[in-house]
């Protein structure tokens, strides 16, 4: 019986002197481990600080056809939903380049307020890279979204592309005609209305202006 007694307070003795092993070597090793922590907060840090914001911001236009003044058939809701389906794939390197020529030749303020990020020109690529637009089929609803480095360039650029993409489908479905004919457009079947909104914080991976 003592023998087994010894036994067992021998166990103990050295289960708690494995116990404290093991805690004195945590307790040693505690000021890496605050150390390590300490430092990924440093680099979390300075990774958010280095990371340049990005802004988006959005423009809706509404394509419908109408043939009849005073209503709409199913032909002309048809059309419309196709013309919006189809915008998308026209929002390409060529309509953009055209954009690029209306704003280097027809609106210096622009190109003086945004000199300083895109330069003394803006090409259709750059304007390609920040524009994306998307329909949804079940609508006649084109959502355009601009995304660049400063919240008032992508307001005002998705705002000149929306304006401009609205002339291209309408001089699209109408060729020769003045836009700037107010008459004229009365005439015509196709109709279009842009909403704009605001602008909010994004991190996308590809912005190059």
């Amino acid at each position: 019986k003592t023998m087994n007694s010894n036994n067992n307070t021998k166990a103990k003795d050295s289960n708690e002197f494995d116990i404290r092993d093991v805690l004195n070597y945590i307790l040693g090793k505690l000021w890496i481990v605050l150390l390590a922590i300490l430092c990924f907060a440093v680099v979390a840090v300075v990774l958010s600080g280095v990371k340049a914001k990005h802004y988006t911001s959005s423009a809706e236009l509404f394509i419908t056809q109408t043939t009849n003044p005073n209503s709409i058939s199913p032909n002309d809701i048809s059309t419309g939903k196709q013309l919006a389906i189809t915008s998308p794939s026209l929002v390409n390197l060529t309509f953009c380049n055209t954009v690029a020529e209306q704003i280097n030749t027809e609106n210096p303020d622009f190109i003086k307020k945004y000199e300083g990020i895109i330069g003394p020109k803006i090409t259709g690529a750059q304007i390609l890279s920040c524009i994306k637009a998307r329909t949804d089929e079940e609508t006649s609803i084109v959502t355009f979204t601009a995304t660049t480095k400063d919240p008032e360039l992508s307001k005002d650029l998705v705002n000149i592309v929306t304006e401009a993409f609205r002339t291209y489908i309408v001089t699209f479905m109408h060729p020769g005609i003045d836009v700037n004919d107010n008459e004229a457009m009365d005439k015509i079947s196709i109709r279009t209305m842009v909403s704009s909104y605001g602008v909010r914080n994004d991190t996308p991976s590809n912005i190059h202006t």
